[in-house]
């Protein structure tokens, strides 16, 4: 995409980090509490708190990708002075790759939210399939199929929310195991 397309990427890239920061934030809040209750068997507590503090970080996506989507120039204008082209190519650029934040935070706070359950291979996989595996794939393939810059945008985008839809179903088969295991732990309690 050239240099342009470079400069503008440097302020989204600096975005997603404040924002990463954010999201980590959140996971690491519930970490000792999940771990905690985990311990102790409580896991009704536990799916309490992965309600609110999911709840949380899709509400923060939400509004982080509405501030890319209605003001991208703004943003960009803020981290640098801005040059007519670089004007021109911001709003393309950041109003695709914010739509990521949507599903980042999902992300981010799963892997605390796993390690926290002692699901931690489930934790590292999630992270790699992010990290280096689907987002690889993607970069290398969505400028060839979409034809030009524009793939590298999406790849963040579909990377995060694939991830995302694997992440959300991980919780799913982890909560519902635990609500069995809580099952036997309360019909234990029962027969004494």
């Amino acid at each position: 995409g050239g240099e342009i397309a470079l400069s503008v990427f440097g302020v989204v890239l600096s975005c997603s980090g404040m924002f990463q920061h954010v999201y980590t934030g959140v996971g690491q809040a519930i970490q000792p509490i999940a771990s905690n209750n985990y311990g102790a068997g409580r896991f009704y507590r536990i799916f309490q708190l992965s309600r609110i503090s999911l709840a949380t970080v899709v509400l923060m996506g939400i509004v982080f990708a509405a501030l890319g989507l209605l003001f991208p120039t703004q943003i960009v204008q803020f981290f640098m002075d801005v040059t007519p082209e670089v004007l021109e190519a911001s709003p393309e650029i950041v109003r695709i790759y914010f739509l990521s934040f949507l599903f980042m935070g999902i992300n981010i706070w799963a892997t605390s939210y796993f390690q926290a359950i002692m699901r931690t291979v489930t934790s590292c996989v999630l992270t790699i399939l992010r990290g280096f595996v689907v987002s690889g794939i993607l970069l290398y393939l969505l400028p060839v199929l979409i034809g030009g810059v524009s793939g590298v945008w999406w790849a963040m985008v579909l990377t995060e929310g694939g991830v995302a839809m694997i992440t959300l179903l991980c919780v799913k088969t982890a909560n519902r195991n635990m609500k069995v295991v809580q099952a036997h732990l309360n019909k234990g309690y029962s027969d004494e």
